[in-house]
């Protein structure tokens, strides 16, 4: 029996990391996405550090016209009080061929470009 367990231990541990290795993975443009959206908002709110992401959904549109994200945020105001709000923000392409990402803020009407390294550029 114990030698049984000697090798079914290991062998589970070795299924458990084959099936998470084989597992689905998020598209580039979706990585890309995030992390422009989580620049940006950075960028345009007063604490940066506190901003919380409490859900986010994101959808490709049929017409392939980039993903749309729909995010409920909370940061700190200006009083040290916590803010939560709503975002929808489109964005086009991703880092791997273009080194940027670029970003639609449907609420505030910018269009909002996202470098690889970080750098925000918003055109109002």
């Amino acid at each position: 029996m114990r030698a049984n367990l000697k090798f079914l231990v290991p062998f589970f541990f070795a299924t458990l990391f084959m099936l998470n290795a084989c597992g689905k993975r998020e598209p580039a443009e979706v990585s890309d996405g995030r992390t422009a959206c989580i620049a940006y908002l950075k960028k345009i709110l007063r604490d940066p550090e506190s901003l919380v992401i409490y859900s986010e959904k994101y959808e490709k549109p049929a017409d392939g016209g980039g993903i749309e994200w729909y995010l409920d945020c909370g940061a700190k105001n200006g009083h040290g009080g916590m803010d939560r709000f709503d975002k929808h923000i489109t964005t086009i392409g991703g880092f791997e061929p273009l080194d940027s990402v670029i970003l639609i803020d449907e609420d505030d009407y910018r269009f909002v470009h996202v470098a690889r390294d970080g750098f925000v550029k918003i055109s109002e």
